[in-house]
This record gives C-alpha cells, structure tokens and sequence, in this order.
C-alpha cells in the first residue's frame, strides 16, 4: 500500500514534482487533475482507480492496493501550436527514464531483453502491457497531464487486457512507494533533457530504448483490417516507418494501431 508520508518526504526538493495530493479512490487520477482547484507540480495518486484510461478511450484496469496510478500536472509556456510536439516529447521523457527504472528494478539480462517500447506508447513484457502513459492537453493554458499506470502486484488480469505485472514477470512483490519515489526524482534529475538544443539528444535515446526496430509487427488499419510487416525505422517527427509487402509505409499516431512486436 502507499505511504504517502514517506513518499512526500522522498520527494522533498523534487524540480517536477511540488505537492502531492492522495486519493483514497478515484474514477480517473487524470480527469482529478484536469480540475482548476490543482496547481502545475501536483502529484495526485490514488490506491484505486475506478475507471483508469488509456489512449482512444482504452480501458485501463488497476486491482486496489496493487498497483500505481497516478498522474501529474505540468506546465509548459509553449504556443498551443506546438502542443503535439511537446506531449510526444514529454512521452519520449517518460518512456525512457521510465523503462530505465524497470530495467533496474528487475535487474535480469534475460527479462530486459524482452522489454520493449510500443510505438506510439506502452511498455511491453512478450506482447503484454507492463506500463502505460497518456499525456493530455489543456490549451489555451499551457497545462499537461501526464497519467501513468504501472502493473506491480497484481496477480491477474481479465483475458482481454493482454496485461502482466511486474510481480507476474519476476515472482517478487514490488515496494511501491519506492518505485514511485526513484522514479520520480529520476524525472526531475534529467528535467535538462525537455531543453530545446536536447530534444534530437532526448529522441535518440529513446529510440535505443524502444527496440523495436528491426523487429515483425501486426496492425490493424482504420477500417479494421489486420496487416504486417517489419518496423523499419522510428523519426523524429514521431511517424514510424514500416516495410509491408516489401514497401516501407510511413504511419503516424492515429494511422494504425499496433497489436504485436515479435
């Protein structure tokens, strides 16, 4: 369970993180966030998201008392005409300090390898989706919303979901208010990264990160047709590039919907 003393005291002197606000249970820890009464650098965490969501309205299911869901509000002084550019940034921030913290936390050359970050978001264990982050907009203000969920020790899941858990994947039960805190300061320590002259820098490290490239894929079109191909490249204008019958298609966010790295 959270202790929300230890985390606050963990997070003293945190450049992104200035106030935490806990939830004993909430419908969604983004759409608390979205609310006027929230300041940016507010942390808002809970122990049981009722109704989490995921891009496109995707369900995101999170067993009480097992798992981390939270979200944290942030304040870019952007024009809203970048507004793409900095949630695909910021995403590429989070996925990759992110993945780092898993990476360590389960401290196995054999399960790392088969960590990878799924275009346009998600992490994934084998195909299964270990972490999840949606960004969100709140123009004209210059407000983000960043929610994210990591499965720590949750045992189950409904078949649908295609999730696992860290617990699922190492056998060992996760300190959540830990993780949280490390990965956290970790944010705020590599806050240098989101400067303008670091993005490429920032890019290039999270496509080493994805591993992807070079990799088969499954996708499902807009009119719900299935199709395949190997991932060619990752760019940086956020579009991906991948060889389907023997021509390498161009796709941006939106354009498909991945459904398998292999």
């Amino acid at each position: 369970m959270l202790d929300i003393e230890k985390i606050r005291a963990g997070l003293a002197g945190n450049d992104l993180v200035s106030s935490v606000l806990y939830l004993e249970e909430t419908p969604s820890t983004n759409e608390y966030c979205a609310s006027p009464e929230v300041p940016p650098g507010t942390l808002v965490i809970t122990d049981n998201q009722t109704a989490g969501k995921g891009r496109m309205n995707r369900k995101w299911e999170s067993e009480k008392d097992s798992n981390l869901t939270f979200s944290i509000k942030t304040k870019f002084n952007l024009p809203p005409a970048e507004n793409q550019s900095v949630i695909r940034f910021f995403s590429y921030f989070v996925y990759m300090i992110l993945l780092k913290e898993i990476k360590g936390y389960i401290n196995s050359e054999g399960i790392i390898h088969d960590l990878v970050i799924k275009w346009p978001n998600d992490i994934l264990y084998k195909g299964r989706k270990l972490c999840g982050i949606l960004t969100e907009a709140k123009l004209p203000s210059g407000l983000y919303i960043t929610g994210i969920g990591i499965n720590c020790n949750q045992a189950a899941f409904s078949t649908d979901l295609s999730a696992i858990s860290l617990y699922q994947i190492t056998g060992a039960k996760t300190d959540l208010n830990s993780l949280l805190v490390d990965l956290l300061n970790e944010f705020s320590s590599n806050l240098d990264f989101l400067s303008q002259d670091k993005l490429r820098i920032l890019f290039e490290k999270w496509k080493q990160c994805a591993n992807i490239t070079g990799k088969k894929c499954e996708f499902v079109n807009p009119d719900m047709s299935l199709n395949g191909g190997e991932i060619i490249d990752l760019r940086y204008d956020g579009s991906i590039v991948i060889n389907v019958k023997g021509n390498p298609e161009t796709f941006y966010s939106g354009d498909l919907k991945l459904t398998q790295i292999y």
